[in-house]
């Protein structure tokens, strides 16, 4: 989002409890680009505040409804902002299977789900998306996100996958992809 031509709209509040409300949020900015985002909210005292946990950023799913149109150097010191893309992939796997290499310039990556399918409707318990850096020892997991479901089939999902950040070398890395049960059809791409 860029420096104030922004729109931020509530599209649905939802009461967890008495002190907890969840808010479907869309953000729009200058190039209209368009993103759903669920934000959790609790009360303290009397102010109601953004909840920020480690399970918090583990959960958030961030829905892309419009990808927008580049927008150039202003002169106004703006710029625009392009998703660079790290690594894609496309399978159907039962167990796991990983990606071609890739190096990470930035421990906040995206995880971008063009599609996540279960082959038959009772596998829905979803697949990890794991960022590792092979070894003669096994795999060292450099972080990771769960997502759950594939049928109904997951469309055009954002999702955060945050590194470790005390890792010292990014480089060669490959994500592991680990179906939770089942068989599963996914296609997508690791953006920073």
């Amino acid at each position: 989002m860029g420096n104030g031509h922004e729109s931020a709209e509530i599209l649905s509040d939802t009461k967890i409890n008495s002190t907890t409300k969840e808010f479907q949020v869309e953000l729009i900015d200058e190039s209209g680009y368009t993103i759903q985002v669920p934000i959790t909210v609790q009360k303290n005292e009397d102010n109601w505040k953004i909840l920020i946990s480690s399970e918090s950023l583990h959960s958030i799913e961030v829905t892309e409804v419009n990808p927008g149109v580049q927008i150039n150097n202003t002169g106004e010191g703006e710029f625009s902002t392009q998703e660079v893309t790290l690594v894609t992939f496309r399978a159907e796997f039962a167990n796991y299977i990983y990606s071609s290499t890739f190096n990470a310039p930035s421990t906040a990556l995206i995880l971008y789900l063009r599609e996540q399918r279960a082959s038959l409707a009772e596998y829905s318990t979803g697949v990890r998306y794991e960022v590792v850096k092979s070894s003669s020892n096994g795999d060292i997991s450099y972080g990771y996100r769960d997502v759950k479901g594939g049928s109904p089939t997951i469309n055009n999902v954002r999702y955060s996958l945050t590194l470790d950040k005390t890792k010292t070398n990014y480089s060669n890395l490959k994500l592991k992809m680990t179906a939770l049960n089942g068989r599963y059809i996914v296609n997508g791409s690791i953006l920073y």
